[in-house]
């Protein structure tokens, strides 16, 4: 179902949310 935007999510990870500026 939602298996492709999970992997979007997990591959592509954006560092905005990881890392705070």
């Amino acid at each position: 179902m939602v298996s492709k935007y999970q992997r979007y999510l997990s591959v592509h990870r954006p560092p905005k949310l990881q890392i705070p500026h």
